[in-house]
Formats: C-alpha cells, sequence, structure tokens
C-alpha cells in the first residue's frame, strides 16, 4: 500500500496537517519489523499487515466483515488476488498480538501528539481519566472463548467488554482493554493503577466502586470521584457507623470527611447534593422498573429515599473543589457515553462475522486503532474550528461520518475541493445552537475557564 505522505500534494494545509498527524500516529515504519517480532510474518507473503488493516478499515464503514469482502479489499490494496479461505488461513494468534501491538504503539503515539494544559476546575491535575466499559455481543460459536449471559433457553451467548480510558483534557484514548464479558467493572477496577501516575484524576461510575483501589489510587498520590456505593459502611472520626439517610434529612446539603468501609477506612471526602424531585422520582421509577425484571434487585426504602441525593465520594480536597464542583466533575464523565453512541452508530463496532476466534479479535483490534486514529483527527479540526470560528464546535457524533469519507478518501486517493470540504464540515459537523440545553464542548468550555 502506497505511503500516505506520498498523497499529500494533492491536500491543503490543514488537510495536510490532519494527514501527517495520521502518520505520525500510526506506526507504518515499524509494521514491518512488529509483523516479524510477532510471528504474522515470517517470510514474502501476499497479505501485508498495511493492506489488511487497510481492508478491515474500509470494511468498518460499510458495516461489512465477511471474509470474501475483506479478502477482495486486501487484494486491491496488496496488488494480489487472495481468496478468502487463504485468508482465513493465514488470519492466527499471530496476526491478533501483530494487531494488539499496533494498537498499543498508536495509543502511546496519539497521546504524545497533543499536548493541553489544565485549567479551570482541572487546572489541579496532570490528566483527567475517564474509565468505563461497553459490551459487545459475538457470533455465539465463540460463547467458549467469550463466555457472555445465558439466554431463555440457558444457552451462553458470546460477549466481551471492552474497557476504555479516555484523557478528557487532550481528549485522546489512554487504554483499551478486551476482556471476556464475566470479566466485569467491579473485577477491572484495579486495572486503573496500571495507567494512573502522581497527580492524575480518575472519573468512574459505581460499577468501579471498590475501596481497596480508592486506597491504592491515593497511595499513588492520584485522585478518585465516584458516586457513592449504597451500602457501603460510613464511618466517623470516632470509629462509629454513620446513618446517611438521618444526616441527610437534617442537613439536606452535605460535605463532610469520613472514612468509607469498615474494614478498609479510606479516607474520603462525601458530598450529598440534592436533586429536583423530578429527577428523584425517574431515579426510583428505574429501580422499581428493575425489580421487577429481576426479584434479586429489590431496592430498600432507605435506597429509594437517597435517590433524592446525587452522593459522590472523592479524594480531592476543599480548597480544590467547591462542593459544586464536584457535582460538575462528575457531569463530564457523560463525553464517553456519547463516545460509545459514535463507536455503534458510526463505526459498526458492533458488527461481526461468523469467521474464527483470531479473525474476529484482528477485527475489534482493527476497529481500534480505526477508532484511535478518528479521535486524534477529531482533535485536529477541532482545534482548526475553534481557531478559524469563534464560539463553534465540532460534534464528535457529528464529525464521526465524515472522518469515515475521510478515510475512503486518503485509501482511494480522492481529490475534493478543498473549499468544499471545509465548508461540509462547517455545516454538517458542527453543534446546533441550543437554547434550553449547552453542548458537551460548551459545558467543557465552563468547567475548563
Amino acid at each position: 500500500m502506497e505511503d500516505l505522505s506520498c498523497r499529500l500534494s494533492v491536500w491543503t494545509t490543514e488537510e495536510q496537517g490532519v494527514m501527517k498527524r495520521i502518520e505520525q500516529v500510526l506506526p507504518q515504519e515499524q509494521l514491518t519489523t512488529l509483523a516479524r517480532q510477532t510471528g504474522a510474518v515470517q517470510r514474502q507473503r501476499k497479505i501485508k499487515p498495511m493492506s489488511l488493516f487497510g481492508a478491515l478499515c474500509l470494511l468498518t464503514l460499510r458495516g461489512s466483515c465477511s471474509l470474501s469482502m475483506a479478502a477482495m479489499f486486501t487484494g486491491i490494496l496488496g496488488g494480489c488476488v487472495l481468496s478468502k479461505q487463504a485468508l482465513s488461513q493465514r488470519i492466527n494468534e499471530f496476526w491478533v498480538h501483530l494487531f494488539s501491538k499496533i494498537l498499543g504503539c498508536t495509543l502511546a503515539r496519539a497521546g504524545l501528539s497533543v499536548e493541553a494544559k489544565a485549567t479551570g476546575i482541572f487546572s489541579f491535575f496532570n490528566r483527567v481519566l475517564v474509565n468505563d466499559s461497553t459490551k459487545l455481543a459475538l457470533p455465539k460459536k465463540l460463547a467458549p472463548y467469550f463466555p457472555g449471559s445465558c439466554n431463555q433457553t440457558k444457552k451462553q451467548n458470546a460477549m466481551i467488554s471492552l474497557q476504555t480510558t479516555l484523557d478528557l483534557l487532550n481528549e485522546t484514548y489512554v487504554y483499551f482493554g478486551v476482556a471476556p464479558f464475566t470479566y466485569n467493572d467491579q473485577r477491572a477496577a484495579p486495572d486503573i493503577l496500571e495507567i494512573i501516575s502522581a497527580g492524575d484524576l480518575i472519573i468512574r461510575d459505581l460499577g468501579y466502586f471498590v475501596p481497596r483501589v480508592f486506597r491504592a489510587i491515593i497511595d499513588k498520590s492520584a485522585y478518585f470521584l465516584s458516586r457513592y456505593h449504597h451500602g457501603t459502611d460510613l464511618i466517623d472520626a470516632n470509629g462509629n457507623k454513620i446513618d446517611l439517610l438521618v444526616v441527610l434529612k437534617k442537613t439536606p446539603l452535605l460535605d463532610i470527611k469520613l472514612y468509607l468501609g469498615k474494614q478498609a477506612r479510606v479516607p474520603v471526602r462525601l458530598v450529598a447534593i440534592p436533586v429536583p424531585d423530578k429527577v428523584a422520582n425517574e431515579r426510583r421509577r428505574k429501580l422499581l422498573k428493575n425489580k421487577n425484571r429481576d426479584r434479586r434487585l429489590n431496592p430498600s426504602k432507605e435506597q429509594l429515599a437517597l435517590c433524592g441525593w446525587e452522593i459522590f465520594v472523592t479524594n480531592v480536597i476543599e480548597t480544590v473543589w467547591t462542593t459544586q464542583d464536584v457535582s460538575n466533575a462528575y457531569g463530564i464523565r457523560w463525553r464517553i457515553e456519547i463516545i460509545f453512541k459514535a463507536w455503534k452508530s458510526h463505526f459498526n463496532i458492533t458488527e461481526f462475522t461468523d469467521g474464527s476466534k483470531d479473525y474476529v479479535l484482528v477485527l475489534i483490534y482493527v476497529r481500534l486503532i480505526f477508532i484511535t486514529l478518528c479521535q486524534v483527527t477529531f482533535v485536529r479540526f477541532d482545534k482548526w474550528i475553534q481557531d478559524n470560528a469563534k464560539g463553534t464546535h465540532l460534534s464528535l457524533l457529528k464529525f464521526a461520518p465524515f472522518f469515515a469519507l475521510f478515510l475512503v478518501m486518503v485509501f482511494g486517493s480522492a481529490i475534493v475541493n478543498s473549499e468544499i470540504l471545509t465548508s461540509q464540515i462547517l455545516k454538517h459537523c458542527v453543534y446546533e445552537p441550543r437554547k434550553k440545553r449547552l453542548s458537551y464542548a460548551n459545558i467543557k468550555q465552563s468547567l475548563l475557564s
């Protein structure tokens, strides 16, 4: 496959900047070395790593991933004729290892390619990391390798859990983890300890609520922000258990220091802020709805009553965050939910073939590399938008399909009038003005100013 830098002469300055950024992040010059190190390529082969990568990226855009289409696209990009049987025979655990390595290199390079200095309520931290997971259903024949939930007939489905960590300040991915569905968020909670450094802030939801992990984060001189998990013991300085609901009935707005967990005794700051009745009632409705689906999920009267508050635990001190700052900071966690939505709506992350385990894993890793490249491109264009159209912000959900077209143009050496291209971005890929609800870009800007 032709090197991307050979095509830059047909692109404008901004487009060249984006292409160079993609080329810097994707370790093309290391592909041959990595392929030989991992055993994917031991001698001259028809299947070239970049050709297969390009083919699977194009298939991602189509929402198709059949072996016959993959073989045809790989052959076109690699200048050869390849059958689906030949492709199937050659895709093995070595190719899985290769694309896993490429993903790691791509993530490392993406982090170095963007520099953002924290300001506003995040100015105290080096990085702001949001960690969450999404579940993907796989072909049922892969259940022995990736066991998932059981259906009504007691047959086990195949599923994976895709752990994702995003640096919100740089808008870049830091970590991806591919694991069986049974490796739930609570089991994955300690994994963050391999990623964080002193001064980092980690924002996660209730699925990762493990007091001993909070303790380990403190020991690394890092910070955490999480919702409070109902039922976890709260201990005061004298070692007495606190009845949170009783305290909240006396003082609706709460911001105190205490210890989390009877055994762990993790020093935390607990913040409770009352929510509107409409929000509280909707939370109670969802809890009761879950009870109707699963009798084991039976909320207590206390749990239903506590739905009237947003309750957080953190180790960020009062001189850094006010009570309201705690709530505002947690609200930005929803960015990763928008990202998961973009993956499923525009990058066909949930579409799989009935191919082998190794082929499915290769598809997953290629799509994650593809998604990482999209994020790098998004950050570059977003900066360009902010520099050239003040007050206008790029929408990730709207930009995602544009990036798909952009990559097709790259692989196909297409030439498009640059003025039309930039006009399309400004017309179709930015947030529309909102009167009642702020966009993510507006919320982030207000928190960083």
